[in-house]
């Protein structure tokens, strides 16, 4: 069905298998109704992750990598048989994995084995889990590797527990280790090859046979094999890539941008080793070719930056710097067409001024050194958006200063004030957008990680059993506790809201009371003024009909 590209059996098949990873008693009505129709039968008392094969997924990820990414996004650790942990005395933040090569491997998690415990420590309330799929650590599948590539860059997919729960069983038992090597190494590389290059100026002209000379000799041996060890890497990495043709892995390869990055400096790095060795060589008398000098050190200067930027891929596994460092690079790609807008204004502008400035000056002799050329003039317009201070005399001295100093404050106003504000709102909706999103970017980042340490394991290490276990065992805090605390908190929050409705409705019926309280007195009154009326009428009344009467007698 995959391989045939047949979309309505691979939606049925994705149904199936979501149906499968889950317990019967967790699947919602639609679910039931539709698993009579598609889904087989099958024996609930079959552990749950013997039902899948993860070579099924692994191929659909080529296919139909959407429909994957959806299918892992409802994966999670589910409950395990609580036989697999005894007394647990040693705090779990979050959860705990390890591998393992049965699905009910009971007194799993023995507490005697953890090197943690503290004596006398008070028990833990637990539970343990497992990933529901069979072989999901496995080096040969390569599961992990296959979702990292569907995803293309976004992390919104490694927000899921059982993706988190992979990834750091992956990285605490093999690639933690080699990777903080690694990044050890590069940091010794990186002061290395920096002081190197500017102490080469002093010990090449230095005769053959002095101790200093000696010395930066055998620096030079070690930044040249640290480098050879950085080659390797990277040529292995590279040899590592699966694709029809060797361009197109390679294109593969490239197109990570750490990767690019990697090729563009170990390239530099080699051009220079090679003219420190040939200027070594033509030195021993103590004489250095000055051109060849300055060569050299041009081309360290350029490389020692991309050594700086090349910790950010190091920073990036480690704690806290992951969402910190995709938020550069999300920065970076969403101030392209900012940036094209910039450059397209500064080179503009900068002809405008070079040309004003071009023409005899209408008071004094002004030094124009700023601005006499266009190149001059294109440094001094950046370094005004910059904030340096830069000599604007060649402007405002010129036969028509009105209009090249208008010039001048039409840019620093289009510049300074709405191209630098628009860019701090970009840069703020960004920041927004990445830190929802930095949990995620710290596990995707650490994938990525994992995914190339992987590659570059040796066979020997490969078949290692520690590092494809068959199950994924999980331990974590039980979870009616946080349900506890959560109750706690909600009836709490109700109490509040309901002391706070409480008052409301009594000020509410204070004030009806007090307006119905006012309208009866009102009506009253009135009732009274109208029966008072009445009465002094017919007080008239039997008056008139008194002296009536008295008239008659």
């Amino acid at each position: 069905f995959i391989n045939q590209k047949n979309t309505r059996f691979c939606a049925n098949l994705a149904q199936m298998y979501n149906e499968l990873l889950w317990h019967p008693a967790a699947l919602v009505k639609s679910q039931r109704v539709l698993s009579e129709d598609v889904a087989p039968r099958y024996d609930t008392r079959i552990p749950l992750c013997d039902l899948i094969d993860v070579r099924d997924l692994v191929k659909l990820a080529t296919t139909y990598p959407a429909l994957l990414l959806k299918m892992v996004g409802k994966l999670v650790a589910l409950p395990h048989d609580k036989r697999l942990v005894s007394k647990w005395m040693s705090p779990i933040k979050h959860f705990e994995v390890r591998g393992s090569s049965v699905c009910y491997p009971l007194g799993f998690w023995n507490p005697d084995m953890d090197s943690r415990l503290v004596a006398n420590a008070t028990e833990v309330a637990v539970e343990p889990a497992i990933l529901p799929l069979r072989d999901v650590a496995s080096l040969e599948h390569d599961f992990l590797g296959a979702v990292y590539r569907a995803a293309k860059g976004d992390p919104l997919p490694f927000e899921s527990e059982f993706l988190e729960v992979l990834v750091k069983f992956k990285w605490r038992t093999y690639v933690r280790r080699v990777f903080m090597r690694d990044f050890l190494l590069y940091a010794l590389m990186t002061v290395a090859y920096a002081a190197h290059s500017m102490w080469f100026i002093t010990y090449s002209a230095l005769p053959q046979g002095s101790a200093e000379r000696s010395m930066g000799i055998a620096l030079y041996v070690l930044v040249l094999s640290l480098h050879l060890y950085f080659v390797r890497h990277e040529v292995k990495q590279a040899a590592a890539e699966i694709g029809p043709t060797p361009y197109a892995a390679l294109a593969t390869h490239l197109r990570d941008p750490w990767n690019l990055q990697d090729l563009f400096r170990l390239t530099l790095v080699s051009a220079a080793m090679v003219y420190y060795f040939v200027l070594l060589v033509n030195s021993a008398d103590g004489h250095v070719d000055p051109d060849g000098l300055r060569f050299v050190s041009m081309m360290s200067a350029v490389a020692i930056p991309t050594f700086a930027l090349g910790f950010l891929f190091y920073l990036q596994a480690m704690k806290g710097y992951g969402a910190l460092v995709r938020m550069v690079f999300k920065i970076i790609e969403s101030t392209k067409a900012f940036l094209a807008v910039l450059v397209i204004l500064i080179f503009g502008y900068s002809a405008s001024f070079n040309l004003m400035t071009l023409t005899d000056y209408s008071s004094v002799i002004v030094d124009d050194a700023s601005w006499n050329t266009y190149a001059q003039a294109l440094l001094s317009s950046t370094l005004l958006v910059m904030g340096v201070d830069v000599p604007i005399d060649a402007i405002t001295e010129t036969h028509y200063a009105a209009i090249s100093v208008s010039l001048l404050v039409s840019f620093m106003l289009l510049m300074a004030v709405i191209l630098l504000n628009l860019l701090i709102a970009i840069m703020s909706d960004k920041h927004d957008e990445v830190k929802k999103q930095e949990k995620s970017s710290a596990n995707y980042n650490r994938a990525g990680i994992v995914v190339e340490y992987e590659k570059l394991m040796s066979a020997e290490e490969r078949k290692k059993p520690e590092y494809s276990p068959t199950y994924l065992q999980v331990l974590r805090p039980e979870k009616v506790v946080d349900d506890i605390i959560d109750s706690a908190a909600e009836i709490r929050v109700l109490g509040q809201l309901l002391h706070d409705k409480t008052d409301d409705l009594k000020e509410e019926l204070r004030e009806k009371m007090d307006t119905q309280a006012k309208e009866i007195q009102e009506k009253l009154e009135t009732q009274a003024n109208e029966l008072k009326e009445e009465n002094n009428a017919l007080r008239a009344e039997i008056k008139e009909e008194n002296v009536e009467l008295r008239k008659l007698l």
